[in-house]
């Protein structure tokens, strides 16, 4: 029996248990070994110069082009005539483009034999396409992303530990079990986890009385879903009922009717951040609303949506990123998905003087769904990460409220069968409650005018 089965059918007590153990891990990979010193680095890179910053970014990019050359299967065949070392950031564009679907198909020749798959630390994630990716991290490279977010999180003068309060859009128990408890502890991590799956009007008291009991420090996910509370504490008139230190904006696009409402019920600073569970460089919101682009964290192209040929100013943009922190799985031009608006004028952040700034992070924003049973849903994206290898491509679609449409892109060469679409109903079902769910077959998924698959769509 798998323990992710085992978990569902534990009573809350022991779910609570269960995820403060699995926390304690995390807490370790994440703040253990020689974080505390990649953290104090991270802080001294802010007061660099520009140049000093800049020259970072190469010996780092050289290092991980050189580490990639000699240890990836995929990048050894592709770095063979590239040039031992770049003399500058530019030269990075002479290097083809890693799209997702390569990704996803060579995996396994993409990562790193410098290290065993075993000593990895292991991450999903679907992201906004409907695809599923399995890739990890080596232990230093979590520990040096946790420094960056930290750095981040120190100009809010939060620190590691503080009581946090997480509204992602993973699944924290069975959404068939009746129950008013729609959240459960990470006692090691200092924090309360909030279900996506139950956002209905008739439960925003008891996620309010929740998060008045424990006042996090620090509320961070999907800003759909914390609007949800924020719009119960206005409606109250208890504004300020709940006061951390700082909101951060993660996973959607964060639209200014919810900061100004998120800033109103919670009287405190709301930031966005930008960042992959793949692995992408930083975006964060600095104090001074800038949105800094951490640039000793990797590198990011600004193209036009589809192509190679870079974005003009006050344009809409396609990433291309390069990490500094994705040694298991070298990340080099890789297309994600996501989009920026260019600033019309390159300028650096007045807040963090060596890096640049960016004018707006766009295109992140799963649409949210919504049924009689459960009111607003919100990263049903989350379905994807079950989505069997068997389907090339898939797209949810609500129709109205009580009809679903699946689409999906079989992959008959290699075994697809009609049966591989019952756990995909299952995890709708769990996510929407009783809805009628139809399943259509697509040579390809239609595209958005951006050329962008969306995963989510909800027509009404």
């Amino acid at each position: 029996m798998k323990v992710e089965t085992i978990y569902r059918h534990l009573p809350v007590s022991a779910q609570n248990l269960a995820l403060s153990f699995k926390g304690h891990q995390l807490k370790r990979q994440r703040f253990g070994g020689q974080f505390s010193e990649r953290l104090e680095l991270a802080m001294q890179r802010t007061n660099w110069s520009v140049d000093r910053v800049e020259q970072y970014q190469l010996d780092q990019l050289n290092q991980l082009l050189s580490h990639a050359k000699t240890s990836s299967p995929y990048y050894e065949n592709l770095l063979k005539d590239s040039p031992r070392k770049f003399s500058s950031l530019s030269e990075l564009g002479s290097l083809p483009v890693l799209e997702k679907a390569s990704l996803r198909e060579q995996t396994d020749a993409i990562r790193s034999n410098a290290f065993s798959k075993s000593s990895l630390i292991k991450i999903n994630t679907s992201g906004t396409t409907g695809t599923p990716l399995n890739l990890g991290f080596t232990p230093a490279d979590l520990q040096e992303r946790h420094a960056t977010l930290y750095r981040f999180y120190a100009w809010y003068c939060i620190h590691p530990g503080v009581r946090n309060a997480r509204f992602s859009g993973k699944p924290i128990f069975d959404n068939t079990r009746n129950g008013r408890v729609f959240w459960r502890k990470n006692a090691s991590g200092n924090q309360l986890l909030m279900s996506s799956y139950h956002l209905h009007p008739d439960n925003a008291s008891a996620y309010l009385e929740a998060l008045t009991s424990f006042q996090p420090e620090l509320m961070d996910g999907y800003p759909s879903m914390m609007c949800f509370v924020a719009r119960k504490i206005v409606d109250d008139g208890r504004q300020g009922c709940v006061k951390p230190k700082l909101i951060m904006s993660t996973a959607e696009q964060l639209d200014p009717s919810q900061r100004s409402l998120l800033e109103e019920a919670f009287q405190c600073p709301v930031a966005n951040f930008y960042s992959s569970s793949e692995g992408a460089p930083f975006i964060t919101e600095a104090p001074n609303g800038e949105l800094v682009i951490n640039s000793d964290s990797g590198v990011f192209e600004f193209v036009k949506p589809g192509t190679e040929s870079s974005a003009g100013p006050g344009e809409f943009a396609e990433l291309l990123v390069t990490s500094f922190t994705s040694y298991a799985y070298p990340l080099i031009r890789y297309r994600i998905g996501d989009t920026v608006t260019v600033p019309e004028k390159p300028s650096f952040s007045s807040f963090v003087t060596s890096m640049p700034v960016i004018g707006s992070i766009n295109g992140r924003r799963d649409d949210i769904l919504w049924t009689r049973h459960r009111g607003e849903v919100v990263a049903l994206n989350r379905i994807f990460s079950n989505v069997p290898s068997t389907i090339l491509e898939s797209q949810v679609v609500q129709q109205t409220p009580d009809k679903v449409l699946f689409r999906y892109v079989p992959d008959i060469r290699n075994g697809f069968s009609l049966n591989h679409l019952d756990s995909i109903k299952h995890e709708i079902l769990q996510r929407l409650g009783p809805v009628e769910i139809r399943c259509e077959s697509f040579e390809s998924l239609p595209r958005g005018a951006n050329g962008k698959l969306r995963a989510v769509i909800r027509e009404f």
